[in-house]
């Protein structure tokens, strides 16, 4: 503050010129005195608990009322009971001061938030933490609106499994924001650390300062880090600093390399934190859900830096695996990735159980090994190829600077915040032009980009991604080497230049993903074939033996600790796959599992003499070779 201000007088000018006095009240019934009308207790997931209103608790004055809030059994999915009052009319930019009394029956935590009240439930500002102890405190928390709304909501999280509270004398009005208080001195170092708690009641302008300073601070030590990296220790590789997202775009392009990660389905823990006994995981298709988490990756990536996904996981015992690496790798290509990795290959003793373990290790389990072989081919072969179009979000120091504020750990600042919404990486390359990058010519703003309703096909007609169907989600892959088919597929017809995929039913309603990658050559199309080596992979469904899979409300699932025994179980994938070459030209075996040829498959003909292969049983097995002379 010294060095840019240089004098008190000059850092109170600043830091006061937005300074605002407390003005109308939002809250309703605040005080409890009409018990608690407007207030609501969140119980989802099986949680117990509830709330009263208690006249003239101990500690406070005699006519007093507060509210009790009681947890006596946590939620199963970790989320946390909330005490809240909705329908709160905020501004963007807008301060606000909230103010409470409150204690508890025994020491524990809350979270104090400030977001919105419906779909998708985001945060309007950082949230902050109150540690309430046997005796009565006072609290006090300032805000900053990061958008308009008129359903939002002050929110009262409990952050331990159980307990009881008490909260009274409950304000949330506008303004209550000061700058540079009593005695605090940029000459003298005076001025203190502006932490969650306290940070919050003083101006914009003081907690842009404060933001600045933790930026400028976390830069000079990435920057400190590489250089000695580099310098000192003599290494050559690329330096990456961490996972954009848990630093900022702004501070990632001063190193060699961006970094993102992501998990589909990722384990929650209710209770305590890798608790092997009490988790679970979404059950849920990325392939109903547009682009699911891997068009936030693509918001990540810095414009004229290499891209890397140094962890991607997509969670066992999530029953729709198979999907996993090629949605994964064919999109990767699309956005022109430079270097990906799946969390991950394996992480524990027992190399050969002949079961797969635990959430993200995939070396024992088959769908996800199969599946390896065509995201290779779409990915590091380049079948895929790079969109033909690129949306370039400017994201200056800045912007960074107004963001971070309402922000969390693994969200700090992304395209999405320079104006790209995220099924854009669809269809187009994605990329941030961060502070002093030039935009190419011809790259689309993001206002220049529309987004269809259901089905989004990617500027070079290789990959569609369809959800017009609710619940029934489909991609389709559609290049010379590599054609696939993965979602909700049984039943449908695919024709892929003349090459037709046709999935059976499946015991997932007709989820699968089927491929068809040539090995040698391309793969046959109706405007000419020659001669080729085609490996087809055809996964669904799988589990170990007797595990102990438990299905719980909303979707979600779990076996606790108890992974089951080997061997693991495939399902056997039913399809037809017409070749546009005669029938007399191909032979077709199943293969074992070392990828060696064993029992030969029919190959029949149609009414035009095409060969006709019908995958799945009585073949055990997830891949086929094809070769057509």
């Amino acid at each position: 503050l010294a060095e840019r201000y240089e004098t008190t007088d000059r850092l109170r000018e600043a830091w006061d010129r937005t300074a605002e006095p407390l003005g109308r009240e939002l809250l309703v019934n605040g005080e409890f005195a009409a018990g608690l009308d407007r207030w609501v207790i969140e119980l989802h997931h099986n949680a117990q608990g509830g709330m009263d209103v208690v006249e003239g608790p101990p500690g406070l004055p005699q006519g007093v009322r507060a509210a009790c809030v009681t947890v006596t059994k946590p939620p199963e999915s970790g989320w946390p009971v909330r005490f809240e009052q909705q329908n709160l009319a905020v501004r963007q930019g807008q301060a606000y001061t909230a103010t409470f009394r409150a204690r508890a029956d025994e020491p524990l935590a809350l979270q104090i938030g400030f977001e919105e009240a419906h779909p998708p439930w985001q945060r309007l500002a950082s949230p902050a933490p109150a540690e309430l102890t046997t005796e009565w405190q006072e609290f006090r928390y300032g805000f900053i609106s990061g958008a308009d709304d008129d359903d939002a909501r002050l929110i009262f999280d409990l952050m331990v499994p159980t307990g009881v509270y008490y909260v009274a004398d409950v304000s949330f009005r506008e303004g209550g924001l000061t700058g540079l208080s009593e005695g605090e001195s940029a000459e003298g170092g005076t001025v203190p650390l502006l932490l969650s708690r306290t940070g919050g009641r003083r101006t914009a302008d003081a907690s842009r300062d404060w933001v600045r300073f933790l930026w400028e601070t976390e830069d000079g030590y990435w920057r400190e880090m590489r250089r000695y990296y580099r310098d000192e220790l003599g290494v050559t590789g690329l330096v990456i600093g961490t996972a954009t997202g848990c630093s900022t775009p702004n501070m990632m392009a001063g190193m060699d390399c961006s970094d993102a990660h992501t998990y589909w389905t990722h384990p929650v823990f209710p209770n305590r934190p890798w608790d092997e006994n009490d988790w679970y995981v979404s059950n849920a298709a990325m392939v109903n859900d547009a682009g699911g988490n891997l068009t936030d990756l693509a918001l990540r990536r810095v414009l004229g830096q290499p891209q890397c996904v140094t962890e991607y996981g997509h969670a066992a015992p999530n029953s729709h695996g198979a999907e996993a690496d090629i949605l994964y790798a064919a999109y990767a290509a699309l956005q022109d990735w430079d270097y990906l990795s799946l969390s991950r290959y394996g992480s524990e003793d027992g190399w050969d159980q002949r079961r797969s373990v635990r959430w993200f290790n995939i070396h024992q389990d088959p769908v996800r090994m199969a599946g390896l072989v065509p995201a290779m081919a779409l990915f590091r072969r380049g079948d895929v190829r790079p969109a033909e179009q690129q949306v370039v979000a400017e994201v200056g120091i800045e912007a960074e600077l107004e963001r971070l504020p309402s922000s969390w750990p693994w969200q700090l600042v992304t395209a999405e915040d320079g104006g790209v919404t995220p099924r854009t990486a669809l269809l187009h390359k994605v990329a941030i032009a961060t502070e002093g990058r030039q935009i190419p010519a011809g790259a689309l703003r993001p206002d220049q980009v529309s987004l269809p309703d259901g089905r989004f096909v990617s500027d070079t007609g290789e990959l569609v991604w369809d959800v017009s169907s609710e619940g029934r989600g489909v991609v389709t892959v559609d290049t010379a080497e590599s054609k696939a088919v993965v979602g909700f597929v049984g039943g449908k017809r695919f024709d892929m230049g003349g090459l037709v995929i046709e999935p059976g039913d499946t015991l997932q309603d007709g989820f699968s993903a089927v491929s068809v990658t040539a090995m040698e050559g391309n793969v046959p199309s109706a405007a000419g074939a020659g001669a080729c080596r085609l490996l087809i992979t055809a996964a669904g469904h799988r589990q170990n033996s007797g595990w102990g899979w438990e299905e719980l409300d909303e979707g979600r699932v779990t076996v606790r600790n108890n992974w089951g025994e080997p061997p693991t179980l495939v399902e056997v994938v039913p399809a037809r796959i017409t070749l546009p070459v005669p029938a007399v030209a191909v032979e077709a075996w199943a293969l074992d599992e070392r990828g060696q040829r064993g029992e030969a498959v029919a190959v029949s003909a149609d009414g035009a003499g095409r060969a006709v292969l019908s995958i799945g049983p009585p073949h055990g097995t997830l891949w086929y070779e094809v070769a057509v002379r």
